[in-house]
């Protein structure tokens, strides 16, 4: 969020002939073979000034495979901008005015070889021209029988912030240069509550002794915070809480909502620390736990939030230790009062730093971050479409959002081998070749269950179907989505072994039904 990012050699060949004593054949400079595919000619040019927000960078370059692109603030740039780039140029979003960014372009050979650029820069406009808009991140592109294609996608403003409220009736859709029907190809959406998503979330709360030197109440105040941030914990988040003061120490891992009493029990516990400050080992700690993953199974998420009244007092780590550790990672830092180091805290923090002069502003201060937090989770989009193309052939297909000022898309290539049209009706588990409704499955009772996904194929355009599950005293149903086509399945312990039981369920927008058949096992 404070750096979002995107992403071309010319090498000359020599051919046997006479070399001057500089190695040069006619007087014409040689590259060397180990730096033939080093990417030149940066545009912007480097040390370039006035550059727009919005920036498309360009080099060029010999032929390497691909080329990954670090951009950042510091120099040597160390953040990721963008990966697996094929092309020799990308437009990436550079936020703030008169800022200098760093940017460095790594050639990736066949091989595997990486070859470095060196590192250009450039600085952004003094003021901000930019034209609202989206900008549009792919994270994954697949396919699913008979014809479905997935896209994971992600959608923000030109302040990074999570883009929450598009329909599909915002997107177009195009296939090899031919515009996709929104209703021919049952387009649909479903964010992160239908999907595998967890928001994980560090609390690393200064306990320290300087606390509550000036005011006893302090540390009350800050527990009271904290826990009004539990409280405010969306569906799918996970809290862990650390305190330190001569040494980070974690009281509770990465929690839930439903135990949501247990966090707020272990805040309560929080008494004062000793009268050091290891900051910088917090930090390092706090950011050793934040993971991403971005897939079509699973995206998870991780944020610190780190709050302090002082400097590094400890001395046990360095600055540098802390800046690399957070390097990549999303991090808000807040500081309390005269002691702390704006500068350093504002470094750290990748998100935004707050400065506050009472504890009493610190509920606040948790609520904004926490609303940041959601609208950034809320900002990916699960979309998938039935495409007409058939074939074992390549396609690529872009996605764009309508009337984006910004030229911002997702792009990517699909096979539709094996695509074929099935009878409308709903299919379990998508599997047309076995349909789970043709079987039996066996439950143990007491056993883990099995988790069964159901979809409808041939039904309403424009509306989203719903399932009910027909029940059975020997069978629990947990429903794992909103529209119950994703539901668990187990047997009670009760449950008689040799028992047949047959579910119906139906689609009850579309008027579909089908069977599923359970037999009850011997434990």
């Amino acid at each position: 969020m404070k750096n979002i990012i995107f992403l071309i050699l010319i090498g000359i060949l020599s051919a046997s002939c006479t070399f001057n004593d500089d190695g040069n054949r006619d007087g014409n400079p040689v590259t060397p073979p180990s730096n033939k595919y080093v990417a030149l000619n940066p545009s912007p040019r480097d040390g370039s000034a006035d550059v727009d927000n919005l920036v498309k960078l360009s080099w060029e370059s010999e032929s390497a495979d691909s080329f990954r692109i670090l951009l950042d603030t510091s120099n040597p740039p160390k953040l990721l901008g963008r990966s697996d780039v094929n092309t020799k140029s990308a437009t990436v979003y550079a936020q703030g005015y008169n800022k200098i960014y760093y940017w460095q372009v790594i050639s990736i050979l066949d091989d595997g070889t990486e070859v470095p650029s060196e590192v250009w820069s450039f600085i952004t406009k003094s003021d901000h021209i930019t034209e609202p808009g989206f900008i549009m991140l792919k994270h994954s592109l697949s396919t699913e029988t008979p014809n479905k294609v997935k896209i994971l996608f992600q959608v923000l403003d030109v302040e990074e912030k999570g883009i929450t409220n598009l329909t599909t009736n915002d997107f177009i859709i195009w296939e090899d240069a031919q515009k996709i029907s929104l209703l021919e190809s049952s387009m649909k959406i479903t964010k992160r509550q239908d999907n595998p998503y967890v928001l994980r979330t560090v609390l690393m709360l200064d306990n320290s002794s300087s606390i509550t030197a000036s005011d006893p109440n302090n540390l009350q105040q800050i527990k009271n915070a904290a826990k009004d941030f539990v409280y405010n914990m969306i569906d799918q988040q996970e809290i862990a809480v650390y305190m330190f003061s001569s040494n980070p120490v974690q009281i509770i891992d990465f929690t839930g909502k439903a135990n949501q009493v247990n966090i707020i029990n272990v805040i309560n516990s929080i008494t004062p620390g000793a009268k050091t400050t290891n900051l910088y080992g917090a930090v390092i700690e706090g950011a050793n736990r934040l993971k991403e993953t971005y897939s079509a199974t699973l995206i998870q998420q991780s944020y610190m939030i780190l709050f302090t009244d002082g400097d590094d007092t400890q001395g046990s780590k360095t600055l540098s230790n802390a800046l690399d550790a957070v390097a990549g990672k999303k991090v808000y830092t807040v500081g309390l009062g005269a002691d702390i180091d704006p500068e350093i805290l504002d470094l750290i923090a990748t998100e935004a730093f707050f400065k506050i002069d009472q504890t009493n502003q610190l509920t606040q201060i948790f609520a904004e971050i926490q609303l940041d937090i959601t609208k950034y989770a809320n900002s990916f989009y699960w979309l998938e479409y039935e495409s007409p193309k058939r074939g074992n052939r390549d396609h690529l297909l872009q996605l764009m959002i309508k009337d984006n000022v910004i030229n911002s898309f997702v792009e990517g290539t699909f096979s539709s081998a094996g695509f074929f049209d099935p009878i409308p009706g709903i299919y379990f588990n998508s599997s047309f070749g076995d349909p789970l409704g043709e079987k039996e499955l066996g439950l143990v009772p007491g056993a883990e269950g099995i988790e069964i996904q159901v979809k409808t194929y041939g039904g309403s355009a424009t509306k989203e179907p719903f399932y009910s599950w027909q029940s059975d005293p020997n069978l629990y149903l947990n429903y794992l989505n909103s529209n119950r086509s994703a539901v668990k399945i187990s047997a009670l312990s009760n449950a008689v072994p040799g028992t047949k039981i047959e579910i119906q369920v139906v689609d009850v927008v579309n008027g579909f039904s089908k069977s599923i058949n359970f037999v009850i096992l011997s434990p």
